[in-house]
């Protein structure tokens, strides 16, 4: 009997060391890296954005303007074309929760046509959708912590996320994509240019809204 509960104790032991290394590792895969302060508004200039200055902005508008060159740190953001609060009448296709925290969803126009360039055969970018980000509250610094936790915009992400969290209560958080039904919304936020890297739903000129502060 005494051996059993030695061999018990053991495994009950090994049971919480196996959690503990699943809650660290998940921890540690919190946030991003790539232009991860522009993205979350840890950067230096993020102060500097006058979010009561809101520029109201059509879906083909917004994925036409002139795309910047994007620079080669993960700190800079681009002045002053990622310096802009957009308000936006769209469509909401689908939405997923990814790997580092954030909301992923396409929002188009009318047409609800938008671009999948994973797909088979791939849909390049159509010029009638964008990509809008909600990052998770608890991540700003990133998945090596390098990045701060203070930005201005955190008090209009939290409620972005918790307006998708209300509207989608029973939301799949695994990954997989939620189906939004085209539903019509407002949404606002901040201008950012991201690297194309075969998103669903970006826009041509790879503009996001990013973060999301209202939806």
């Amino acid at each position: 009997m005494k051996r059993t509960l030695v061999a018990f104790g053991e495994q009950f032991g090994l049971l919480l060391l196996m959690l503990f290394l699943a809650a660290t590792a998940a921890a540690q895969n919190c946030g991003g890296t790539e232009r991860w302060g522009p993205k979350d508004g840890t950067d230096r200039q993020a102060p500097n954005i006058d979010l009561t200055n809101i520029t109201p902005e059509a879906v083909t508008d917004l994925v036409t303007i002139h795309q910047p060159q994007l620079p080669s740190d993960n700190t800079t953001r681009i002045v002053p074309d990622e310096m802009h609060v957009y308000q936006v009448q769209a469509r909401l296709v689908k939405w997923k929760h990814e790997s580092d925290g954030d909301y992923h969803l396409v929002f188009t126009d009318d047409t609800l046509n938008y671009g999948d360039e994973g797909a088979n055969p791939p849909v390049p970018p159509t010029g009638h959708s964008f990509i809008g980000e909600v990052p998770d509250p608890s991540c700003f610094s990133g998945a090596d912590g390098s990045f701060g936790s203070q930005t201005p915009f955190a008090d209009g992400i939290i409620s972005a996320r918790q307006a998708i969290d209300q509207r989608f209560q029973n939301a799949d958080q695994s990954g997989a994509w939620n189906d939004g039904a085209g539903a019509p919304v407002e949404v606002t936020g901040i201008g950012f240019f991201d690297q194309p890297h075969q998103q669903t739903g970006r826009a041509p000129n790879n503009i996001e809204i990013h973060p999301i502060l209202s939806i």
